[in-house]
């Protein structure tokens, strides 16, 4: 495998950035060779080379031998492999390289780096913003994502896997061990530790990710940075430590960068290639790197039909006049993410661009995982699994959208703010539940409907008196566009009288005889004939702290008058036995009821 010290790769949370050339791919090599002087000072002596296809075996050793260098590593790129010159040749070898016709490029595996900052905080303001006194300084309240409303709706994460090409993660870590992914190719029988490639990929047992720093299945996280980035996107809400933004979602562990925060851009290539060849919807590199990266160019494009998210990078500049990659490369499947703090200001570290950053994301003082416990960190490395989390709860929400319609429904959704204008595609920064809304609405699926957010998650403590004079008010920004279906006209459809007989439905195990079914029967009236949704949500308790989870949604066509609804088939046919609420919410054109709800208990027998 390629050493880790090849091409330095940065994890982006202080002040580094990510790069890659644009194409065409000759002239980048081109551009290329000028800074090879100082890659070869620096020691770089490896290089990606993507060959013309259909040479053979000898021919790709000639090739190698004319240009002085040896063959280092195969990637799974078509026709592409990384080769070393001698100490000192590179600029030689690159040159002779990209003279020669069976050569498509040739291109430094040049440094990628990781950037981060360490700040201990009390409470995660990017999630639920309360004006929460951050590192110094107060926030405005609602200068969040919205991340309590989005679970409200149902949706957090579950059933979606999210790569994270980073430096690894803590495989043991309590938040995180139960939300590792796992390669179904790879596992079971024995798979992952028979030392074959069970499902082609490239690569031996990557039951659990893959590691290029050590070219073996272990990607254990010897910097922090990869496990902190992972606890922003997806810890569990448990009622310890922190909560990720989608956190039912998985995370796939795809170690490029080593304990220095260094790596190489051909491996950062190779992962990129491996999650869009598993099928993962969301990637989260939180890295990048001063070098070129048409290897890194060509995995994205291979792959339209996964996300790429991705930093925009700490050095404070406008990456529209001053590329910083992947962020600036034009490829429809990446999103690329700049930093706000918690007062709605772009983080003063952070990277711009009009027409290359997207959208902005909470990145200033974020607390997250890390070591085997918790630690805040800044910048848009930490921005960027923010952004990854809520693509998790909107491809949970609306499963049929393909990579760009999430991409647009994302930027569609995301909170216009003033003083972001002109600084991104949307002049925004993320809000998932509005992004989730936006995306049912686009593949004609019914709104969601929240249901106590605040038991989901508790609101932080209230916010101490200062000991210190209040800072001056912040001038009032104009009031936003009110978002449609949030107000619920006069003339919206009425629901009442929700009652159950009985209120306990007995469903009945397979192969228990003398097991009788009951369904429990909700009767509810309507003013008149809408669409109802209807929504079985499971009670469960935790130290003391109880929350609803969605367990089965159902819609329904309700008449007006008397209507009825059984909970014990159907939909709700393979419920567990436990404590539940059934809440159903009326709609039709003129907009939404108020909700109803009514307990109802399941017993297995």
């Amino acid at each position: 495998m390629v050493a880790a010290v090849t091409r330095t790769l940065a994890l982006l949370a202080t002040a580094t950035a990510l790069v890659a050339v644009p194409a065409p791919a000759r002239a980048d090599a081109d551009a290329g060779a000028a800074g090879a002087a100082a890659l070869e000072r620096a020691g770089v002596r490896d290089i990606v080379v993507e060959r013309r296809s259909g040479l053979d075996r000898d021919d790709r050793a000639q090739l190698r031998a004319d240009a002085g260098v040896r063959l280092e590593d195969t990637l799974t790129l078509p026709n592409t492999e990384v080769v070393r010159a001698a100490s000192g040749a590179l600029t030689e070898a690159l040159a002779a390289l990209n003279a020669d016709p069976d050569v498509v490029y040739a291109e430094p595996d040049a440094p990628v780096h990781a950037t981060a900052t360490d700040a201990r905080f009390a409470e995660q303001w990017a999630l639920r913003n309360t004006g929460q006194r951050v590192g110094g300084q107060y926030g405005v309240q609602d200068a969040d994502i919205d991340a309590p409303e989005a679970w409200s709706l149902g949706a957090t994460g579950l059933g979606v896997t999210v790569a994270v090409v980073d430096t690894g993660i803590a495989l043991t870590h309590p938040e995180l061990a139960g939300r590792i992914a796992t390669n179904p190719g790879e596992t079971g029988g024995g798979k992952e530790t028979n030392r074959l490639d069970d499902d082609h990929d490239g690569y031996v047992d990557d039951w659990r990710g893959w590691d290029w720093v050590a070219g073996d299945n272990d990607p254990t996280d010897e910097n922090g940075h990869g496990t902190h980035v992972s606890g922003t996107i997806a810890a569990p809400q448990d009622a310890v430590g922190v909560a990720g933004v989608a956190p039912d979602a998985r995370v796939l562990p795809l170690r490029v960068l080593g304990a220095n925060g260094s790596g190489s851009g051909s491996a950062v290539a190779s992962a990129f290639d491996l999650a869009g060849r598993l099928g993962i919807p969301v990637v989260n590199a939180s890295l990048g790197s001063s070098g070129l990266t048409t290897a890194e160019r060509t995995a994205i494009n291979l792959h339209p039909n996964t996300l790429y998210v991705v930093a925009a990078g700490n050095d404070g500049h406008n990456n529209d006049t001053t590329p910083t990659y992947p962020c600036a490369i034009p490829a429809p499947n990446i999103v690329c993410v700049g930093a706000t703090d918690n007062r709605d200001a772009r983080a003063s570290f952070s990277n711009v661009g009009a027409t290359s950053v997207d959208l902005f994301a909470p990145g200033v003082a974020i607390l997250s995982t890390y070591g085997t416990g918790y630690g805040s960190m800044s910048g848009t490395s930490m921005a960027t699994p923010h952004v990854a989390g809520a693509l998790a709860l909107v491809r949970q929400a609306a499963p049929t959208l393909n990579a760009n319609q999430l991409k647009q429904e994302l930027l569609d959704g995301a909170d216009r703010v003033p003083a972001l204008a002109g600084l991104s595609v949307s002049g925004a920064r993320l809000n998932a539940t509005n992004a989730i809304q936006a995306a049912r609405t686009v593949t004609g699926l019914p709104a969601l409907v929240p249901y106590d957010p605040i038991a989901v998650a508790p609101a932080p403590a209230p916010r101490p008196a200062p000991s210190v004079p209040t800072p001056a008010p912040i001038a009032p920004q104009p009031n936003p566009t009110p978002t449609p279906g949030r107000t619920r006209p006069r003339t919206a459809p009425r629901l009442s009288g929700l009652v159950a007989a009985p209120a306990t439905a007995v469903l009945c195990r397979r192969g228990v005889r003398g097991c009788h079914a009951r369904t429990a029967q909700l009767r509810y009236r309507a003013d008149r004939a809408a669409g109802v949704t209807a929504q079985v949500q499971r009670r469960s308790c935790s130290r003391g702290r109880c929350a609803y989870r969605t367990a089965a949604t159902m819609t329904l066509a309700a008449a007006a008058g008397a209507n009825r609804l059984a909970i014990g088939r159907g939909a709700t046919a393979r419920l567990a036995a436990g404590a539940y609420r059934v809440r159903l919410v009326a709609a039709d054109d003129a907009g939404r009821s108020a909700p109803v709800a009514h307990a109802v208990t399941v017993k297995r027998a």
